[in-house]
């Protein structure tokens, strides 16, 4: 039987499930609390579930919320078969007993929302896009050189390098240095990624690539017509700001929130800017 516990923060009188979905060997860890509309969150690749923590608490007040570990994630196991995380995600629906859903992604967790909406459409009520991903964007040459020494650190498994280069390259961003950045962001940022890094690494021999989407989502943004939110923190990496624009461009109902002062994961460092944001969305689509 899945776990029943009281929920934290202020929602005294909510209670979290928590439990997991097999699909194919593979092992997901996921959350629901509260009642009312849907909304799954889906966290960021240099995070985890706990990410969402703020919003968990805040939105199950009045909606019905969702959250999943990623394969390779949190308290979820690595992806040693071929996979979708967008069929993932469905399936955390489908476990949670949750048809139609507004999902809040933010960076792969944004990519798996633009993913869900061209292979489950009818699921989808809304979405809200926080520095966002898109399959196939072209990455900048600064962009391409983290990737290439993340993978140079992975395969030496150099684990506090790689907490590290990633932490300097997308919690501090390019206009900051770790001294300027909330420590305590850093420090949460921090135990994510060592805790995902530490499943990857032990299952690295095993690891499978995940399942492209053909037509790729870049090329299907006009299909995704339900109303959409799309964010991203001033103090990000350049390509994400071009990402923000391209897909708030190619969707045919989208509005556009710049938070100030933040870099690819504003709800951690500006948590009551963007749940007010949220908020307001939600409200002005009755979503």
């Amino acid at each position: 039987m899945p776990a029943v516990v009281p929920c934290s923060g202020t929602v005294a009188a909510m209670h979290i499930r928590r439990d997991y979905v097999d699909i194919d060997g593979d092992r997901l860890f996921y959350e629901v609390a509260g009642s009312g509309p849907a909304l799954l969150f889906l966290h960021a690749g240099i995070a985890d579930g706990r990410m969402w923590d703020a919003e968990f608490d805040r939105f199950s007040r009045d909606h019905l919320v969702a959250r999943f570990d990623a394969r390779g994630f949190g308290r979820s196991s690595a992806h040693t078969r071929p996979f979708l995380h967008c069929r993932d995600a469905g399936a955390v629906l489908d476990a949670a007993g949750i048809e139609h859903v507004t999902l809040i992604g933010c960076s792969l967790g944004g990519r798996i929302a633009l993913e869900v909406c061209v292979t489950a459409p009818d699921r989808v009520s809304g979405l809200v896009l926080i520095a966002s991903a898109l399959r196939d964007y072209e990455w900048s040459e600064d962009i391409r050189r983290y990737g290439e020494k993340e993978d140079e650190l992975f395969e030496s498994a150099a684990l506090d390098e790689l907490v590290e280069l990633n932490l300097r390259t997308w919690v501090d961003g390019p206009q900051r240095d770790p001294h300027e950045v909330d420590s305590d962001v850093r420090a949460r940022v921090d135990v994510m990624l060592r805790d995902s890094f530490e499943v990857l690494l032990a299952a690295r021999d095993g690891l499978s690539d995940e399942n492209e989407i053909r037509p790729p989502v870049a090329e299907r943004l006009g299909e995704i017509a339900v109303p959409t939110l799309v964010m991203w923190g001033d103090l990000d990496v350049p390509d994400i700001s071009l990402i923000g624009n391209r897909i708030a461009e190619g969707l045919p109902d989208s509005a556009v929130k710049i938070v100030e002062g933040a870099a690819h994961l504003p709800n951690l460092e500006a948590p009551q800017r963007v749940g007010d944001a949220i908020d307001a969305f939600l409200a002005a689509r009755s979503l």
